[in-house]
């Protein structure tokens, strides 16, 4: 199969799959089970589109920079990761889901 074909086929998988997954969420009211399957499925299939289909690789972009682009991408994603939920208890300071 060729590269290019492979990589449209799935990236059209990993986005049309999981659309299909969260129309169908709007139909199950009673089962949480189903809820938790769906979004499993949403998931896992939405992978595709982003380790098999055209994904962003630091390699093929910039190689002789690619542990430093990595480096500043990981940085910022672990920064946001620690400082998200104090920013969501400070915006819901009264609100609960608990």
């Amino acid at each position: 199969m060729e590269s290019r074909f492979t990589g449209i086929l799935l990236s059209l998988t990993g986005t049309l799959i999981p659309t299909v997954s969260l129309i169908c969420m709007l139909f199950v009211e009673d089962s949480p089970a189903a809820a938790v399957a769906l979004l499993t499925v949403n998931m896992t299939i939405q992978d595709l589109a982003f380790t098999g289909g055209f994904g962003f690789c630091n390699v093929d972009f910039a190689p002789a920079f690619a542990g430093i682009i990595s480096g500043i991408g990981m940085s910022v994603s672990t920064t946001l990761c620690i400082a998200m939920p104090n920013i969501v208890a400070a915006l819901t300071p009264t609100v609960s889901i608990v």
